[in-house]
């Protein structure tokens, strides 16, 4: 939105804080390395014929992935709740630790699968790839700071009625983050 204010025109920047750019850099940075990763991968398994076979073994990521989610859930949000009254502090920095936790755990089940996939070479490259989608999938669901995830953290903050001001701090509005995140 634009204003003019009197020889110069200044623009209000709905752009997220510099803080919130840094953590989506830094997520997306884990996202793209099972892509990466399964790129080597296919020169390695690929043209010696173990591109991989279909079976049971396929289940191991699935399980490990639902270990991750669940560990993700319940690890991964945990944050000390804010008492009404309580002075003012950036919960950036927890914000940002669970944040890491949630990828680590997500990425986890990718590097189990790449060693799995060399372990049983009968499943070779399709193990990895099964264990990267998972990975991805736990990414985006619960690494990505979008607005749910950030969401749920604040609310576990301020769950016994103090105020975080983790929206503010992420430079997000106050009357509700925004449905462009």
């Amino acid at each position: 939105m634009a204003c003019d204010r009197g020889s110069y025109v200044t623009v209000e920047s709905t752009r997220p804080a510099p803080a919130l750019q840094i953590l989506r850099i830094i997520a997306a940075a884990f996202m793209i390395v099972p892509i990466f990763i399964g790129l080597a991968l296919a020169f390695v398994f690929v043209p010696h014929g173990g591109s991989g076979a279909f079976g049971p073994k396929l289940l191991v990521p699935v399980i490990l992935g639902a270990a991750a989610f669940l560990f993700q859930v319940t690890f991964g949000f945990r944050a000390p709740a804010i008492a009404v009254g309580a002075p003012r502090r950036s919960y950036l920095p927890d914000f940002q630790s669970r944040m890491f936790i949630r990828l680590a755990l997500a990425e986890v089940v990718l590097f189990v699968s790449l060693a799995l996939a060399f372990v049983w070479s009968d499943t070779g490259f399709v193990m990895y790839a099964v264990g990267a989608a998972v990975t991805e999938i736990l990414l985006i669901v619960n690494g990505w700071p979008s607005q749910r995830v950030i969401e749920k953290f604040r609310r576990n903050l301020e769950r016994d009625g103090g105020q975080s001001y983790l929206s503010e701090d992420l430079g997000l509005p106050t009357t509700g983050l925004s449905t462009a995140l």
